[in-house]
């Protein structure tokens, strides 16, 4: 009698549905079913092949982030106003959807000074650069998450201002974190040097896109770089600070309502930051057509100021009626000198 021969061929099939990879690996959520084929022969016939039961698995969310400077590592020179922008790229590096938290330390430098953050912003409108208004980019608030895919990536604006009293040539840093909202809310911290914070490998369960679990990336690994960036901020000299505000509003009845005839206070705040000082500094506010000024409305640091500029070479403050517009020569003005405050009333047409 012939022996019998059996002859094994012995095939893989990975079959992955909705299986969309990125750049950052396989998207979170995919479901990958791995089956296991045999085929083979009993005395040289093909016999129907054997198919094993589907094994599946599906792909967790890693949490990535990069966060780099876009100011090509140079300081940034403050700007006439005494301010600076910081500009940031967050991206996104995991491979699911993320929210992530953006965090502002400006007390990084201890040799030098701390930068004072005035505001952050997400770009937003389309337009490159920082955008203000309402038209603008989105200013940040402390705690909001901005939702990015997997390798998305956003442009983050950090204003700042320099402190007062900083000589000439000091540097401060401001860092910038992107911390997954994942993290924050699972472990309630979203300072990467929180002792809290948890490392690479940390596990979330239910916490990925379409409820797999969440696996904490490389970039949180203790010292890793790509999860902040820092910029530096220097003082080159002295600056000047303008701010206007409406200091009082009189309708006439007791109210603050804005209509014709409304007396409207203002106050300018002029001073210098930085270090060294000012030469011949005038300060002009033209009165838009909507309002007219109250004539002896004027005064400099709360002293009473006529509205003629006479004498001509001893009164430096008034009102141009020619053009519409109030006057006052400050002059000469250090650095850390006492702000100076021009106040003046106007009327409602």
């Amino acid at each position: 009698m012939r022996g019998k021969t059996l002859t094994w061929v012995v095939r893989f099939m990975l079959l992955a549905a909705s299986a969309a990879t990125h750049g950052v690996g396989t998207e979170a959520g995919t479901m990958i079913s791995n089956t296991a084929t045999v085929t083979f022969e009993i005395d040289g016939a093909p016999q129907p092949p054997v198919e094993s039961a589907a094994a599946v698995t599906r792909v967790d969310e890693r949490i990535d982030v990069a966060v780099v400077s876009l100011d090509g590592g140079l300081p940034l020179m403050s700007s006439a106003a005494g301010e600076a922008t910081a500009s940031f790229e967050v991206a996104n590096a995991g491979n699911g959807s993320e929210g992530f938290r953006l965090v502002v330390d400006a007390h990084v430098d201890e040799g030098g000074f701390d930068p004072l953050v005035l505001q952050s912003y997400v770009e937003s409108n389309g337009v490159p650069g920082l955008q203000v208004g309402a038209a603008g980019d989105t200013p940040y608030a402390q705690g909001d998450a901005p939702e990015l895919a997997a390798n998305e990536r956003v442009v983050v604006h950090v204003v700042l201002r320099l402190p007062d009293g900083v000589g000439s040539q000091a540097e401060g840093i401001v860092r910038l974190s992107a911390v997954a909202d994942t993290i924050a809310r699972a472990y309630g911290v979203d300072d990467p040097e929180d002792a809290g914070f948890p490392a690479a490998g940390a596990f979330v369960a239910g916490a990925g896109d379409a409820g797999v679990g969440a696996v904490v990336g490389l970039s949180h690994t203790a010292g890793a770089t790509t999860i902040s960036a820092e910029a530096t901020l220097r003082v080159d000299g002295p600056f000047v600070q303008l701010s206007k505000t409406a200091l009082a509003i009189d309708d006439g009845q007791g109210g603050a309502r804005v209509t014709s005839g409304t007396q409207i206070t203002y106050e300018i705040a002029v001073e210098v930051i930085g270090s060294g000082s000012v030469g011949d500094l005038l300060l002009t506010d033209p009165v838009p057509d909507s309002l007219e000024y109250v004539p002896g409305s004027l005064a400099v640091d709360g002293t009473p100021q006529d509205d003629d500029f006479l004498p001509r070479d001893a009164d430096f403050a008034g009102f141009n009626t020619a053009g519409d517009t109030v006057s006052v020569r400050i002059g000469d003005l250090p650095a850390g000198a006492a702000p100076r405050r021009v106040t003046f009333t106007t009327r409602v047409r």
